[in-house]
């Protein structure tokens, strides 16, 4: 049997290495970059469901009941009816997730509605009667993708939140971070190895957050020019249990606030200026970003940044003298960004 789990686009390498770390009875992992999807092969684990719930680079846990070949315009799926009947009884509620991918005659509705049918027909010949849909409540939800030629259904093992949605954001930044990338910035820049690390624009906290997830030992700092993100960030970091020092401050100010190559990382996500503006211009905030990190990191450390400008930042990161170690593109939002990781030379 196999798995699907899915993530943001450009991430899935991240998947793929901490499922590694984590799940020793998933094997023969593959995907195809920027698809947001990681399949797997199961092996027998008791403890597999609580395991995958645990990660914190993915959105979801599908279980691959089948899959099969589907044309441009049929929406026609086989289901092994008596194999859905382990886990979907008579008199229990459901409802399909769907996702279409690629060029077809049917939307991704037409696809939920074929199989949801399929099933009610099939579960009906079998017992008499007809299992009902339930949008708000459903005891199992059941999920259905058709990528290119190929579809595959199985059941959502996430529940109706995905797993992203965490726990502790009681304070919602209005350019909220997703946490997935959050948690994917900490492992880039490796905070697991670390032993301060700051993020001087950081909103409600997360990235903070996820990298004390990460590393329970890791003195963190955070810095935001509005008071209100900053008692929003205090407020989730509570919530979450972790202890973080935020502080109200300018981005032109921090080298003030602490001694000469204190910090062994920086990571941040700058204003894009799409739901919230900063007060200075994109290429004076980045500017004004670089030169205050040239400052703080210790020679080696890493400075991991969030950007859709990759040309106009990249530049300024060499004219700081920075090497460029990493670069990941990801999609979300139906936005393009890049994930930049450079070290102080």
């Amino acid at each position: 049997m196999r798995i699907l789990l899915t993530t943001i686009p450009g991430l899935e390498t991240i998947v793929e290495k901490e499922v590694g770390e984590k799940i020793e009875s998933l094997k023969d992992i593959n995907y195809n970059e920027l698809s947001g999807r990681v399949y797997a092969s199961i092996k027998n684990d008791r403890l597999l469901l609580q395991k995958l719930h645990e990660l914190r680079c993915i959105e979801r846990v599908i279980l691959i009941l089948g899959e099969g070949k589907i044309s441009k315009d049929d929406v026609d799926v086989q289901v092994d009816i008596e194999l859905i009947a382990r886990y979907l009884g008579p008199r229990m509620t459901f409802m399909v997730r769907s996702l279409r991918m690629g060029e077809h005659d049917f939307t991704s509705v037409d696809l939920a509605a074929a199989l949801g049918e399929k099933i009610q027909r099939g579960i009906y010949e079998k017992y008499g009667i007809y299992p009902e849909v339930s949008l708000s409540d459903p005891d199992i939800i059941l999920y259905i993708e058709a990528i290119g030629k190929i579809y595959r259904w199985g059941i959502d093992l996430t529940g109706l939140n995905a797993l992203h949605r965490r726990k502790y954001k009681v304070y919602v930044h209005p350019s909220s971070l997703n946490p997935l990338i959050a948690y994917s910035m900490c492992r880039i820049a490796e905070v697991e190895n670390k032993k301060r690390i700051l993020d001087p624009m950081c909103g409600s906290g997360t990235i903070l957050i996820e990298g004390k997830y990460l590393n329970p030992g890791l003195e963190a700092w955070g810095l935001d020019i509005n008071p209100q993100h900053v008692t929003g960030a205090q407020l989730n970091s509570a919530q979450a249990g972790v202890k973080v020092f935020f502080k109200a401050a300018d981005i032109a100010e921090i080298d003030n606030l602490f001694p000469t190559s204190f910090f062994d990382a920086i990571i941040t996500n700058p204003p894009f200026g799409i739901r919230e503006k900063s007060i200075y211009t994109l290429p004076r905030l980045y500017t004004l970003l670089v030169e205050k990190s040239e400052k703080l990191l210790k020679d080696g450390g890493i400075l991991c940044i969030l950007t859709p400008r990759k040309k106009l930042l990249s530049n300024i990161l060499i004219r700081y003298k920075f090497s460029i170690k990493e670069v990941y593109t990801i999609r979300h939002g139906g936005i393009t960004s890049f994930i930049i990781a450079a070290v102080k030379t």
